[in-house]
């Protein structure tokens, strides 16, 4: 690690000259000495203002000047500003957002100086007279939410309905905790009026919704006075509210149960008060409120809400790609791999340790609930071309045929071949993808029904497409890796596997989205390495499929056609008649 002040020891000269320049010239430095801890470069010094003595420390930090110092108070349990980090570091007129290499360490101990001056943080023997500075910059949620373990999460539609509240009677609701690691979040899930359920929570997925449920309710006050934050307890919270003409019958006094208070101003303001089960504590919750619309998707893909999409193959490709559709905003998928999620493919996978041991099919269902409430997921464990029964099959692939679309995220050529007899025997456009072992690139590829040759007809094209230039030398060892012919390993990674999912996924969407495709071709090759046919990572060849033509029925065969459909015709009638 560099040490600036040895790398850049005009630097150093320069901030001592300064800080003695400053203690000689304001007579409220009283006092500096420098200090050195590991390989940090210390100042403490001693201010005066308003006749009490404050004793700081202002650490250089390793980088600097190309970061700020930081200056703490040495006796920081004895007081405190209003522009203080938890950590006790002064929140001052420079910090990481607007620090520029010529402020100096002199100029930071002035902005401490002013800062304590104005306020007065201990205030004065005459009284405590202090002031209040205002801030030079707003936190962003984030920042403000990073201490607070317990939070209160609000959106658009609940703020809507607490602003009705009035002062002739509370609101009743229920609330729920959800649990991430050291946070626990509040969800309303419902909203009464007249003891019947007015709003319920269609955003929070049913999979993370608990019988579990705290009683909540919101009350109407006049204004939020400034000692809000000084209720501690129900019963001084009761007193308040008979203040502000609540009647004390209509406050929840069950103490069973988990309780929540929300005090709504005339301002819409809102304070919430939190109540564990069989305390009379409260404690005053932070509210994280989302002040858009949840859903952020482009206007022009609300139509996919109403497709259904077939995925065959729920590994690193397929998973990634059932992900991306929820998110675009498909509500129904119809799953189907008969494969088992293990530790190995955590590498490329959107699975996690989670799901080790389930089969993938139904991690995936489980996973596609978490991203929206009102995905409809069907799931079958069936393998398409090993030892299943027919009757299994044939009910499988009569569910694909009522998909809009069917994805093949195999790479598997017997899956390919059955797929493609499923899109030409129900008129159901396919789409398919694949990544080239080793990461070197993979292929995307569609074909819709009167606008594409069959599925089998393009395959072929590719093959006559890339039978002129050297085939794959390197020899497949591992799914995913190719060994080189100097014996270099080249594994795919999970951003490989990643791109041309993605690439995939908008394939799949500009599918179902409109006629008016966006993509002029149905078949890419996408290199990610130079390799193959790939000169550098992202060249892209579009294989062209217009020239095909495919073979028209000759007439034997619509003879043919005609006789299976006289033979078919009185079977259909004798079903009905049945």
């Amino acid at each position: 690690m560099s040490i600036w002040f040895l790398e850049n020891p005009a630097r150093l000269i320069q901030e001592r000259k300064e800080i003695e320049q400053l203690q000689m010239n304001k007579n409220w430095l009283l006092g500096v000495e420098w200090n050195i801890s590991g390989i940090e470069l210390l100042v403490k010094v001693e201010m005066e203002a308003h006749g009490q003595t404050y004793e700081l420390e202002m650490e250089y930090p390793s980088i600097f000047p190309y970061a700020p110092p930081s200056i703490i108070p040495v006796d920081k349990d004895n007081w405190r500003t209003e522009h203080q980090y938890i950590n006790g570091t002064l929140c001052l007129e420079w910090g990481p957002d607007n620090w520029h290499s010529s402020i100096s360490g002199a100029a930071m101990l002035e902005s401490a100086y002013q800062l304590i001056h104005t306020e007065n943080p201990k205030g004065t023997k005459k009284g405590d007279d202090r002031s209040f500075v205002p801030s030079r910059h707003s936190l962003t949620t984030g920042q403000e939410l990073r201490h607070q373990t317990i939070r209160l999460y609000l959106n658009q539609s609940i703020l809507g309905i607490l602003s009705e509240v009035t002062a002739a009677k509370p609101l009743e609701m229920e609330f729920q905790f959800s649990f991430h690691s050291k946070t626990a979040v509040l969800h309303i899930v419902k909203i009464y009026d007249e003891g019947n359920v007015f709003w319920d929570n269609e955003y929070l997925p049913d999979s993370i919704k608990k019988e579990d449920v705290g009683k909540a309710q919101a009350f109407f006050i006049k204004e939020t006075p400034a000692n809000l934050k000084a209720i501690h307890s129900i019963e001084e919270l009761i007193l308040f509210l008979e203040l502000n003409g609540i009647n004390r019958d209509s406050i929840n006094l069950d103490n069973d149960s988990d309780r929540l208070f929300l005090l709504v101003d005339g301002e819409g303001n809102i304070t919430p008060f939190l109540s564990f089960e069989g305390k009379d504590t409260l404690f005053v919750v932070k509210m994280t409120i989302e002040n858009e619309n949840i859903v952020r998707r482009q206007s022009d893909l609300n139509s996919l809400k109403d497709k259904k999409v077939g995925i065959v193959g729920l590994g690193s490709l397929g998973s990634k790609v059932a992900n991306s559709l929820a998110r675009s905003g498909i509500e129904n998928l119809f799953l189907i791999d008969d494969d088992v999620f293990f530790a190995g493919n955590i590498e490329r996978h959107t699975l996690d340790w989670n799901s080790v041991g389930v089969h993938k099919v139904n991690a995936i269902k489980n996973q596609l609930s978490l991203i929206s409430s009102s995905i409809n997921v069907h799931v079958s464990l069936i393998n398409l071309t090993g030892q299943e029964s027919n009757s299994a099959l044939n009910s499988v692939i009569s569910r694909l045929g009522t998909c809009d679309i069917i994805i093949d995220a195999t790479a598997d050529s017997k899956v390919f071949n059955l797929l493609a007899a499923v899109s030409k025997g129900y008129n159901k456009p396919m789409v398919w993808g694949e990544v080239f072992a080793g990461g070197i690139g993979g292929l995307i590829a569609r074909s819709r029904p009167k606008l594409d040759p069959s599925p089998q007809t393009m395959r072929q094209a590719l093959f006559e497409t890339t039978q002129s230039v050297p085939t794959i030398s390197q020899v497949s060892t591992r799914p995913y890796e190719l060994e080189s012919e100097t014996g270099e390993v080249w594994i795919a990674s999970d951003s490989n596997v990643g791109i041309i999912a993605s690439h995939l996924s908008d394939l799949i969407v500009d599918t179902l989205s409109t006629e008016d495709s966006e993509y002029p071709y149905s078949m890419y090759l996408i290199g990610l390495k130079k390799a193959w046919i790939f000169e550098e990572p992202f060249a892209t060849f579009p294989i062209n499929t217009d020239h095909i033509v495919e073979e028209p029925f000759d007439e034997e065969n619509s003879s043919n056609i005609q006789e299976v459909i006289d033979f078919i015709k009185p079977l259909l009638k004798g079903e009905k008649d049945d």
